[in-house]
């Protein structure tokens, strides 16, 4: 599935940048128009999206909702049904684990797919990640025969989320930044590393962490996402990794690497990386990107 493209060929097409933005988002577009017919064909209701941190899932689960215009869909966030994190247990080394499904509020969301299976009003909760808090009654949504709901999350596709509707009326999808660019040496990048700088750019602009949050946490993510990962669960693969992001990504990831005080192997490493792409100017970036998830918006 994983598609690659050398740093001189990215670099080359980011001469003539729109074209480069049009023909990578062309693709992705594809991608999802190929499973809202699966889920048109098979006249489904759930839709489960999971992915390791910074896949995109989120942006992915709207990208889907204009090509199902005809029915009406509700987007369930897993994200929602976060436990506050002070009231979360912390190890036995004293930090506390984000990644487990143990952060997320199952009995709540079990209530919401009940109040689906009876046709009952939903009145869905919202997460503050900048108060870390939740917000309830943030959502209410009617539901109606024609309704289909989108449950993402890195736990989407566990047996305690997706389990609980049949699954003929389903369909368990991963998502992931696939695609893989080559130095100019022919070896591959760590593509790890572009998600993580997605989630740099992401934690400092959206939920008020600054990059040495970031890097403090990721190993405990990596960790997370190699104990649950659900990749062999699903039935449907979709690579969200799109050629043209390391040149948008290079200003914003530069700028707060470069502000890091301490700055680690990795940190050198990235600026390093990042240095040997052309830039595309984010104002390019079409408002329905996947990286607008992911970059500060009021550049654009």
């Amino acid at each position: 599935m994983a598609r690659g493209m050398s740093i001189e060929t990215i670099n080359d097409m980011a001469k003539a940048p729109e074209r480069f933005i049009a023909q990578c988002e062309e693709d992705f577009r594809k991608e999802v128009f190929r499973l809202s017919e699966r889920i048109r064909e098979k006249n489904l209701h759930f839709v489960y999206i999971s992915g390791p941190t910074s896949s995109g899932k989120t942006t992915f689960a709207n990208t889907l909702f204009h090509y199902i215009q005809d029915k009406e869909l509700v987007p369930i966030s897993l994200d929602n049904f976060f436990y506050p994190q002070d009231t979360m247990k912390p190890k036995k080394d004293g930090t506390k684990d984000f990644e487990t499904i143990k952060t997320i509020d199952i009995s709540k969301y079990q209530r919401t797919i009940r109040q689906i299976q009876a046709k009952e009003p939903l009145s869905l909760p919202y997460f503050d990640f900048e108060k870390r808090q939740v917000v309830d009654n943030h959502t209410t949504v009617k539901p109606k025969e024609n309704t289909i709901y989108i449950v993402e999350g890195l736990h989407a596709l566990n047996d305690k989320i997706c389990g609980l509707t049949p699954k003929n009326d389903s369909i368990k999808v991963y998502v992931s930044p696939y695609g893989q660019v080559f130095n100019p040496n022919g070896k591959p990048y760590n593509r790890n590393d572009f998600r993580f700088l997605r989630r740099m750019i992401r934690d400092n602009y959206y939920r008020s962490a600054p990059p040495e949050i970031t890097f403090q946490m990721w190993p405990s993510v990596r960790a997370g996402e190699k104990r649950y990962s659900y990749l062999r669960k699903a039935d449907f693969l979709i690579d969200t990794f799109l050629f043209y992001e390391p040149c948008v990504l290079r200003e914003q990831g530069l700028e707060l690497l470069c502000s890091m005080k301490d700055k680690s192997r990795k940190t050198n490493r990235l600026i390093h990386i990042l240095e040997q792409f052309d830039p595309i100017p984010t104002e390019l970036i079409p408002k329905t990107s996947i990286l607008n998830e992911f970059l500060k918006l009021d550049v654009m």
